[in-house]
């Protein structure tokens, strides 16, 4: 490998990258984080120097730099990095973020190519999370020959580059959090419901995954509307009535979102022909109503 990497932020996606990148066949120089702790841990992993003060790359032993901070951290990170005493020739930097364009990077337009890298993947925190790497879409937007160099480097990731525009960025985003925070947040408002039944609370999350497993591969057989199941896609207003009742009197807090939810699906089972119109406004008018 050609590419001599250096990372700043070891939080998940950063300390996985940097192993990751490691076990493909590339040398990682430094890891650097505000919190030394993180920084050691991930460097570690792939034998380069932790550390806390970037003005460290100065030193130049680094051709590609990925910034995998939080999306608010990049651009002050960015300003910082402007006054570096020293660049490598032929510098990359790359910063990780599915929302922001690699336009964020500008202060670093003198100084290096430019270009953003987003997995549509999330990270966790144990040891073999490097894994997590491999086999997914990884969306790229920036300058055409910082592109095809990560191109090449997604490669050895066995991953698969695919380049978006700034513009797409936004809905991209907003569509990978969806399909993982929210995932996230309707498991834990469904566990919160199962709290009050008779099962080992220990249990009670794998319980969900064969429902949860069935759900998710229905959906990629047939697409969303095929895979539409429960009361709102059999105009069920009774049951859905019982519903709104006990999420008032007992689970209050989950109200709207279920709401929400139920009347997006109402919209979902009007396209796939599954009610009709007077079925439609019914579960609207129930929907959107004051629970008795």
């Amino acid at each position: 490998m050609t590419e001599r990497l250096a990372l700043i932020g070891a939080g998940r996606a950063g300390a996985s990258l940097a192993a990751a990148l490691t076990r493909a066949g590339y040398t990682v120089t430094a890891v650097f984080d505000a919190d030394p702790a993180s920084a050691e841990r991930a460097a570690a992993v792939c034998g380069a120097q932790a550390g806390t003060e970037i003005q460290a790359l100065g030193a130049g032993d680094w051709s590609l730099l990925f910034l995998t901070v939080s999306d608010d951290a990049i651009a002050p990170l960015a300003a910082q990095l402007a006054t570096l005493s020293r660049w490598p020739a032929a510098a990359l930097v790359c910063h990780c973020s599915g929302a922001l364009p690699t336009a964020v990077l500008a202060p670093l337009k003198d100084f290096a190519a430019l270009a953003s890298m987003h997995p549509l993947q999330s990270f966790s925190d144990r040891p073999e999370a490097w894994r997590s790497w491999s086999g997914i879409p990884i969306t790229l937007e920036g300058e055409a020959g910082a592109l095809e160099r990560l191109e090449a480097l997604i490669s050895r990731l066995k991953s698969y580059p695919l380049r978006i525009t700034a513009a797409q960025k936004p809905l991209y985003h907003a569509a990978a959090t969806l399909l993982s925070s929210g995932l996230v947040a309707l498991c834990d408002a469904a566990l919160q419901l199962l709290e009050g039944l008779p099962w080992p609370a220990a249990e009670k999350p794998a319980m969900t995954v064969p429902l949860l497993q069935t759900t998710l591969a229905n959906v990629l057989a047939a697409g969303p509307a095929a895979a539409l199941t429960g009361p709102v896609s059999r105009a069920d207003a009774g049951t859905i009535a019982g519903h709104l009742r006990a999420l008032n009197t007992q689970a209050p807090e989950l109200l709207d979102l279920y709401r929400a939810l139920s009347l997006y699906l109402v919209r979902l089972a009007e396209q796939a022909g599954r009610l009709t119109l007077l079925q439609k406004d019914e579960l609207i008018r129930l929907l959107t109503q004051t629970p008795e």
